[in-house]
């Protein structure tokens, strides 16, 4: 049977999601301002670092992606994101 039919991994990986999409997006949506959209566009960044790094997220992984080309990645993921909230604002 493949993982992907198996319920409980399921379950898991997609409360993962949830409660990461949350933390991100969260203070957008609570507390609409450049400071919230930067955090949201560099949380989206990390997502996209950590996920470049293959299906199994590891603390190596995470360290990893705090390297310095990765930080800036992610920096123009926040400021894009920055740049749309004073563009739509």
């Amino acid at each position: 049977m493949s993982n992907q039919y198996d319920i409980k991994k399921q379950l898991i990986d997609q409360s993962a999601h949830l409660l990461g999409a949350m933390i991100i997006l969260a203070p957008l949506f609570i507390l609409p301002s450049l400071i919230s959209a930067l955090w949201a566009g560099f949380g989206i960044g990390l997502v996209r670092e950590l996920s470049q790094r293959g299906t199994q997220v590891t603390w190596q992984g995470v360290k990893d992606s705090f390297k310095p080309f990765s930080i800036l990645d992610m920096t123009f993921w926040a400021a894009g994101a920055g740049l749309l909230y004073l563009i739509a604002s």
